[in-house]
């Protein structure tokens, strides 16, 4: 990287820092009562000055790093051989017509064979200096689009936790920002169940999240005159969502990665489909201490539905107690449900008793008990979809074909599972790819890594409502 530019990127990151930082003064000075009012006044006033000029100072590094990159783009289109002109005095520093730059090519884009992103990471491994510069560009364009998406995001700040704490030194990398649009936002895609849930930014430098949980809160009753005032002593708890690993790896030839016009579409799809299957299924069947999968969280709802041949018509009353639980026992709504495909169509399949159908494909105000949209949600492309397919009496459900059907006493159940979503956490970061060949240099093959980081946990196990038993078992044809 040019040392002018090197040195701007490194004043626009602290200034963002700083800004970020006056920011967060700003947000703890709202609402405190340390101190008489005008001294809060007084503190929030000169916080907020403080911000201003951080803001302005960040504005201001920002525009730097641009009009340096609007100049190299410049300089990188300019004609070098061009002839002098009629008169022109070629001892003369020769004159061009100002270009405008709006807008720079991302480093790596579709249709682009000259180069690609896995043939430059193993290029930088043999010493590629502009490969390793392309890589380092790729970085900041994609951290540069996660903090104008999310403002809480800290350029350059995106380092997984793992085992040494220290990401960004070991030659990994982000995947290309054309890759990343391709996923869907934070990097979602190819899970039903986690795009319907939403997912946060895995906070870095930590390989575990604490949380404090109020087990007995405060008291309030009537009181009478003179009489003392109700009270409860809060008494806490911790939650603690330990940081786990999703890594896969693929192997490639030399001669796949040197000569293939679109390996990196083909090694990307590979890995990012069963990385997303992975972490998906992590979410929802997990087991590991302080990263319990959805239906693995103690102490939630249950709701028995037993059934030997079980209709559609019958899912309608197991629905509404889920949503009852929730309801009563945490106070708030259900947000959506999650089930196996075969489970889904089955519930679609249901008639009444005059062989009119109970859950329509297309909603027309017909007396049912929902609706069904065979297409809508559903992953399409790289897998961006959030799975919802419809409703069971206005209750949205999404489907994910990563549920298991091989559990309770028969090992042939699924589950119907509903949630409210602040009752199940999910953080991640985003997966990053390293390559490596030495194991591999006798047969000529690289070995491309993905691998991220995330962690899970459920706060409120009460807003989770899981329904099981023989009516969950798939039935024949579904």
């Amino acid at each position: 990287m040019d040392p002018k530019m090197e040195a701007a990127v490194k004043r626009q990151r602290e200034a963002h820092a700083a800004m970020l930082e006056a920011a967060d003064a700003v947000e703890a000075l709202i609402g405190s009562d340390e101190g008489t009012a005008e001294e809060r006044k007084a503190k929030l006033e000169a916080a907020e000055s403080q911000s201003k000029i951080a803001q302005q100072a960040f504005d201001i590094a920002e525009h730097e790093v641009e009009t340096l990159e609007g100049i190299g783009a410049q300089r990188a289109r300019m004609p070098r051989d061009l002839p002098p002109a009629d008169g022109e005095n070629t001892n003369a520093t020769r004159g061009y017509n100002t270009l405008t730059v709006t807008s720079e090519e991302s480093t790596y884009r579709p249709g682009m064979h000259r180069y690609g992103f896995f043939k430059d990471l193993q290029g930088v491994k043999g010493g590629d200096a502009q490969a390793f510069e392309r890589l380092v560009k790729n970085e900041r364009e994609f951290n540069d689009k996660l903090a104008k998406r999310y403002p809480f995001y800290t350029t350059g700040r995106m380092q997984a936790a793992g085992v040494n704490q220290t990401a960004g030194t070991g030659g990994e990398f982000v995947p290309p920002v054309w890759y990343v649009d391709q996923y869907a936002p934070l990097l979602r895609a190819g899970r039903p169940f986690l795009n319907a849930l939403g997912t946060s930014e895995l906070p870095p430098d930590t390989n575990s999240l604490n949380f404090p949980k109020i087990t007995t809160g405060s008291s309030v009753a009537v009181q009478t005159d003179a009489g003392a005032v109700s009270n409860t002593d809060l008494a806490t708890t911790s939650v603690t969502a330990q940081v786990q690993t999703e890594a896969g790896r693929t192997i490639a030839s030399y001669q796949f990665v040197d000569l293939g016009p679109v390996s990196d579409e083909v090694i990307m799809q590979d890995l990012t489909f069963a990385y997303n299957t992975a972490i998906d299924t992590s979410a929802l069947t997990g087991s590991v201490t302080n990263a319990k999968g959805l239906l693995n969280v103690a102490s939630v709802n249950t709701v028995t539905y037993t059934s030997a041949s079980p209709i559609g018509s019958e899912f309608f009353k197991p629905t509404a107690q889920s949503a009852s639980q929730i309801a009563k026992n945490a106070f708030v709504p259900t947000d959506f449900g999650v089930t196996h495909p075969s489970v889904w169509y089955n519930i679609l399949a249901g008639l009444d008793t005059q062989n009119r159908p109970l859950y329509l494909m297309i909603p027309t105000g017909f007396n049912g008990m929902g609706d069904g949209d065979p297409t809508s949600g559903l992953p399409t492309g790289m897998g961006m979809g959030n799975g919802i397919v419809g409703n069971i009496g206005g209750i949205p459900i999404c489907i994910d074909a990563n549920m298991p059907t091989n559990l309770g006493g028969g090992t042939n159940e699924s589950r119907l599972v509903y949630v409210n979503r602040r009752g199940f956490d999910f953080w991640e970061s985003p997966p990053r790819f390293k390559v490596a060949d030495q194991t591999s240099i006798a047969n000529l093959q690289y070995q491309f890594v993905m691998y991220g980081y995330y962690a899970t946990t459920s706060r409120q196990a009460k807003m989770i409502s899981i329904v099981s038993g023989t009516g969950l078992i798939p039935v024949s044809g579904f």
